[in-house]
């Protein structure tokens, strides 16, 4: 009876480590969790991040661009206003002013 007492209480240490290992286990998996969700929160915030960064980009390109084309109409128009006054002074210059 005393082996079977002995037994018992072996048996129920044992029940109760495990129980405590089981415990820490369950706050360490919970933890690991928390920690996961962290994690995904952040790369969500860096991609959203990224995206806006890669839409600036595009922006910044587009206005780029545009001032480019801008550029070269400014230049053109400069051209044929040079022209033109070239053109307008000739004519100037073949009349002649009698005082």
């Amino acid at each position: 009876m005393e082996k079977s007492s002995k037994k018992v209480n072996s048996g129920s240490e044992v029940i109760m480590k495990v129980q405590d290992q089981l415990q820490e286990m369950i706050l360490l998996v919970e933890e690991s969790s928390t920690i996961a969700q962290q994690i995904n929160i952040a790369i969500q915030q860096q991609t959203s991040a990224s995206e806006q960064v890669v839409s600036s980009m595009r922006e910044i390109e587009s206005v780029s661009q545009k001032t480019a084309q801008d550029a070269k109409q400014s230049t053109s128009v400069l051209k044929d206003l040079t022209t033109q006054t070239e053109e307008l002074n000739h004519i100037i210059g073949t009349f002649k002013i009698n005082s």
